[in-house]
């Protein structure tokens, strides 16, 4: 599950000029649970993860119930260039804990997408 979470918000980010390590991290924070780098699925009865988009959204994105329709609405949601302003946008419930986590997931993912890279 996790492979397929990677690989399609890699190639969301591509097509969206997103960066992956702060598309990832956003996912993690957003569906992670104790174990777990990410949930999917639908999450406490009305969100979708792993990008924890509201269920109300099937409206509009139907494809917000599958892995890589989740990750390209999420990902499609994190355009632009102030993560901060990014992250008030995406979550109503923004606060400075919230952008303190997310911001130490995309150091962590910042590792992974660049693995092997000079």
């Amino acid at each position: 599950m996790t492979a397929a979470i990677i690989f399609w918000t890699l190639f969301w980010c591509q097509v969206y000029h997103v960066d992956p390590a702060f598309a990832l991290a956003v996912a993690h924070v957003e569906s992670r649970a104790p174990g777990q780098e990410f949930r999917t699925g639908l999450l406490a009865g009305k969100w979708y993860g792993p990008y924890n988009l509201h269920r109300d959204f099937r409206r509009r994105w139907p494809e917000i119930t599958t892995i890589p329709g989740n990750c390209r609405i999420g990902v499609l949601a994190l355009r632009g260039s102030n993560p901060r302003k990014i992250l008030q946008r995406y979550n109503r419930n923004f606060n400075e804990s919230y952008y303190q986590e997310v911001s130490r997931a995309r150091a962590h993912y910042k590792r992974v997408v660049n693995y092997g890279q000079p």
